[in-house]
């Protein structure tokens, strides 16, 4: 199975034309709160904030709670597709335990009464009726070689 990055990879290729498509690099907030599908499995994101090998944020908890709220903020103000975004997060328990329990208690609190720094949100579960699904067919393979499609 190619990880999403590698599929979106082949968005606007078209080598007679001499473009090489996506660049392979990190989905931004706006993306990663998109439902994929593919192959029938459904796929979630997470924000690169969560990253632990590429990223440094959630190694600081006080930095990844203000970047929490940051991309909140973020995707309600340029959230433009139908349907509502879908923010994951990573909870690991150096970011629950220890002196910065009470500031992502705090996050927890203000996530589960609706409102995060004046921005509506929503906990719970992922409904099909009020999410953003992304749903795509790709074209896989060089020319000359079979092709499959890719639906995403």
């Amino acid at each position: 199975m190619l990880p999403l990055l590698q599929v979106f990879e082949s968005l606007g290729k078209n080598e007679k034309m001499g473009l090489g498509g996506r660049p392979p690099r990190p989905f931004g907030p706006l993306n990663t709160s998109k439902i994929f599908k593919r192959f029938g499995d459904t796929i979630l994101c997470y924000p690169l904030l969560f990253e632990l090998k590429d990223f440094y944020i959630s190694a600081d908890p006080a930095v990844l709670i203000d970047e929490i709220k940051l991309n909140l903020e973020f995707m309600s103000k340029r959230w433009k597709l139908s349907g509502r975004p879908t923010f994951c997060m990573v909870l690991r328990e150096e970011n629950v335990s220890g002196e910065y329990f009470s500031h992502m208690l705090d996050l927890l609190i203000a996530l589960k009464n609706g409102y995060v720094n004046g921005v509506r949100v929503r906990v719970g579960r992922v409904h099909v009726s009020v999410c953003f699904w992304e749903n795509r067919v790709f074209e896989s393979g060089k020319e000359g070689q079979g092709k499959h499609l890719i639906c995403v």
